[in-house]
């Protein structure tokens, strides 16, 4: 059977949406669901990521003031977010080279969706000697649906009143299953061990990888480097 290591790398917001959403990887595998404060994660149909909370902390309150824009919400930014729209899913099939590496080339093969939020479009302020003075804020939601993996991004189109955003922090949780397994290692010339990911951890130098599937006996018993060769893996 076929173990599957899987890494996540993405940054979201607490989005706030009566509907959820989902993305399908280009070979089915792998789907994305989006819905309200929550994002989960599933492989060929077993779940992988249950569902975890999202968010991130901006505080533009001093930003607000001096350019006397309406104060919004910040203890939960993106609490009040609203969507407005969502694009169709297109799909994106080319290949890169690399400066250096493995490959030569590199294929970048994902389906993507897009969703367009904002907030404070409400009218809040006004217009005044050519300045916009409402609290307002758009942000989208890059989807990507990979065959190796899900990725998630911010990015924030630029608004009429050119607001900064003063990023405090994020909320951001990964919801493993119980039981999940990891490689794990402190330092980076030192073999990983694989550990439940549940417990007392100290730093991780080198990636962590959890396994989606349980590890075979023969791979629980040795060093990643040689386990990596197992059929099982």
């Amino acid at each position: 059977m076929k173990r599957i290591l899987f890494t996540l790398s993405f940054v979201i917001c607490n989005l706030s949406f009566s509907h959820a959403v989902a993305l399908t990887s280009p070979d089915g595998k792998y789907v994305v669901n989006i819905d309200g404060m929550t994002y989960s994660v599933t492989y060929n149909n077993k779940v992988i990521v249950e569902p975890s909370q999202l968010g991130v902390d901006i505080d533009n309150r001093l930003f607000e003031s001096a350019l006397a824009v309406p104060r919004g919400v910040h203890d939960n930014w993106c609490r009040d977010l609203v969507l407005e729209s969502v694009d169709s899913i297109t799909t994106h099939d080319t290949t890169w080279t690399p400066l250096y590496g493995e490959n030569a080339q590199v294929r970048d093969h994902y389906n993507e969706l897009v969703l367009h939020f904002q907030k404070g479009s409400d009218g809040q302020g006004a217009v005044a000697e050519g300045y916009d003075k409402r609290m307002y804020y758009a942000m989208d939601i890059v989807v990507r649906a990979y065959d190796e993996g899900i990725a998630l991004r911010y990015h924030f189109p630029e608004t009429a009143n050119s607001l900064f955003l003063h990023i405090t922090g994020e909320r951001t949780q990964f919801a493993m299953p119980t039981g999940t397994m990891a490689w794990y290692e402190e330092w980076a010339q030192g073999a990983y061990d694989l550990r439940p990911l549940k417990g007392e951890w100290f730093e991780s130098e080198r990636p962590l990888l959890p396994l989606a599937t349980s590890p075979c006996p023969r791979c629980a018993s040795m060093p990643a480097r040689r386990a990596s060769a197992c059929g099982s893996m």
